[in-house]
């Protein structure tokens, strides 16, 4: 028979009591009060009211005005990023710098209709 070999087995499979030093044990999960959390708390979930459209900005002001003018330069630096363009000319050069190459063999082609002449066509009257 196998022995295990996790070192707080014994042999028949029970375990051992091993005695583990203070810095092996995990620290213990506790909350550690901060000063002007609660007030931060309270300000924080007006802010993020007012991000979600459900309060308005003089609420939020009241509650932070230095997170809501935060916020405000975010959105118009972020609009100012969207509304940013590439000149025409760059993507002129770009698109003729890619190479146009024949489609190889393996390539499938697409399906192109025959012509019709023009006396096969049903909108044309004779």
């Amino acid at each position: 028979m196998h022995e295990r070999h996790e070192p707080d087995m014994t042999r028949d499979g029970t375990e051992r009591e091993v005695e583990r030093p203070i810095s092996a044990k995990p620290p213990a999960d506790r909350e550690v009060p901060l000063p002007g959390a609660a007030a931060a708390d309270v300000s924080a979930g007006v802010i993020d009211r007012w991000l979600d459209g459900e309060a308005s900005e003089p609420e939020a002001r009241a509650a932070d005005t230095r997170r809501v003018d935060f916020w405000q330069r975010v959105h118009l630096d972020a609009a100012n990023h969207r509304a940013v363009k590439a000149p025409l000319h760059l993507v002129a050069n770009v698109m003729a710098a890619i190479p146009v190459r024949e489609p190889s063999a393996q390539v499938a082609r697409p399906a192109v209709a025959p012509e019709r002449r023009p006396e096969d066509r049903p909108d044309q009257h004779r």
